[in-house]
């Protein structure tokens, strides 16, 4: 292992408390680009991580003198962020009890505990555990939860010991149960979602602070950690702004020479590198809008996101070219006031060829793509 990627995994741990390789496999993934502990991009997902924490914080009144496992927090070890989801990591034996203290269950008199339209479901084995999806009724969110398997039959006997009513047993999300999640929600801002979802991602922190959350929600000071620059976003690049039109040409003229796979890749490499990126792409049936399933059916394709196996909060987009020479030149300029770096893949259609690659306006660079061996050349 590299040192300066151990250190950023240890790093990392002492704020997530997550095994160390889960560390490492975030890093090698996304290095510091979102940050090495990243908050959740998303205000959906925030809210449903700070109800996770909240319901640890103010448990049914049947599961307050559980006892969580010594060193964890309410029976959770570690988190795994990522931007758009995270995977917690239960301390050992503790998975049922606090699946059974947010699943939602009801009381005889018909109270409801846990959080309402909260559902858990199976999502992949790894060798003996299970991950479970946590996932509320009607939201896009999700969290993912490392198991054993049988745990949820272990929390709903658990629920059923403390004379509730399971209702995550039910196929269906009740309309009581919706209208208590709505109205739950709706008392959730997102300044005070904030601070709940950045302490679950951050849980090796709250080992100290977490006993004063009962009484009030997390303070920005307790979250800091001990390298608060150390894990923040950096730029992530060639170290110098990516501007122009670069043109990618076969160099026969021939098709079957990888020329819109260097451009894509070149394109979301840029991309990658904080640049605002757009492709322009030949007309042709192997082109890029088809290759990522943005061909236009017959319909006039203007920019699309092309942003679908990239990390999210990218800035890259496709576009057919125009067939007209003139019309083409014209697309060409105005993309070049709007995007960064344009990318064009020439094609080898004749229209293609007889496009101008200098037309007026923006300066065209070429890398032609060679007849026999990967990569390209620059001329």
């Amino acid at each position: 292992m590299f040192s300066g990627e151990g250190k950023a995994a240890r790093l990392r741990t002492r704020y997530t408390g997550e095994p160390k390789a889960a560390a490492i496999h975030f890093y090698r993934r996304l290095g510091l680009h979102f940050g090495l502990v990243p908050d959740a991009t998303d205000v959906v997902q925030q809210r449903l991580e700070a109800l996770l924490l909240r319901a640890l914080a103010h448990p049914h009144p049947a599961f307050e003198e559980v006892a969580a496992a010594p060193g964890s927090v309410w029976g959770l070890d570690g988190a795994s962020p990522y931007p758009d989801r995270v995977t917690l990591w239960p301390a050992r034996g503790q998975t049922a009890v606090l699946l059974a203290r947010w699943l939602p269950t009801r009381t005889p008199a018909g109270e409801l505990g846990g959080i309402p339209g909260l559902r858990a479901s199976a999502l992949r084995a790894r060798g003996g555990d299970t991950t479970l999806t946590l996932v509320l009724a009607g939201q896009r969110a999700h969290v993912e939860l490392r198991a054993e398997p049988g745990v949820l039959h272990q929390a709903a006997e658990l629920a059923r010991v403390a004379g509730l009513e399971a209702l995550w047993e039910a196929d269906a999300v009740s309309r009581v149960e919706r209208e208590a999640l709505g109205a739950l929600l709706s008392d959730l801002s997102v300044a005070q979602a904030a601070p709940w979802s950045r302490a679950l991602r951050r849980l090796a922190l709250a080992r100290e602070a977490f006993p004063a959350w009962r009484a009030r929600d997390p303070l920005d000071e307790e979250l800091q950690g001990p390298n608060p620059s150390r894990i923040a976003v950096k730029p992530v690049g060639p170290g110098v702004d990516l501007r122009g039109v670069v043109a990618v040409v076969s160099g026969d003229g021939r098709g079957g020479r990888g020329c819109t796979t260097v451009g894509y890749l070149l394109a979301a490499a840029a991309a990658i590198g904080g640049a605002r990126v757009g492709v322009l792409a030949a007309d042709d049936p192997s082109n890029l809008p088809a290759l990522l399933g943005l061909d236009r059916d017959d319909e006039p394709l203007g920019w699309r996101d092309a942003n679908l196996q990239l990390p999210p909060g990218h800035h890259l987009k496709v576009a057919v070219m125009e067939t007209d020479p003139v019309r083409a030149a014209e697309q060409l300029e105005d993309a070049a006031t709007e995007f960064d770096l344009v990318v064009v893949d020439i094609g080898t259609t004749a229209a293609a060829r007889s496009w101008p690659v200098s037309p007026p306006g923006p300066t065209v660079s070429l890398l032609s793509c060679p007849t026999r061996c990967p990569g390209t050349t620059t001329r």
